[in-house]
């Protein structure tokens, strides 16, 4: 079976869909990891259904597969990170707030 989530930001009618037949498929193949959801809460939500359902899930592109608590750990970790440092100033932008601030006589 083949489902494509829409190619929408936050976008995940399908995949909440395919969560409910997970009784009747192996698991679920994604891309990305990237492609769960941003917030922690309903990304645990998700592991705790596959892992519920001794079900798993592989990410693609990867490389990865979701069937066991240290496999949720691990992809999790790295999500994390990605979140965080998603929330982060870029160099480009860092410079230009030094230079702005500069400017403004409040580096010295």
């Amino acid at each position: 079976m083949s489902s494509v989530e829409v190619a929408m930001p936050n976008t995940y009618m399908i995949f909440e869909n395919l969560l409910e037949q997970l009784d009747d498929i192996e698991g679920i193949v994604c891309y990305s990891m990237f492609q769960l959801h941003h917030e922690k809460q309903l990304r645990v939500k998700v592991y705790n259904t596959i892992l519920t359902k001794c079900k798993s899930m592989h990410f693609a592109v990867e490389g990865l597969s979701l069937s066991s608590h240290l496999d949720v750990a691990r992809i999790d970790n790295i999500l994390c990170v990605k979140n965080v440092m998603s929330d982060t100033l870029g160099v480009d932008a860092l410079k230009k707030s030094i230079k702005v601030a500069e400017s403004m006589g409040n580096m010295k």
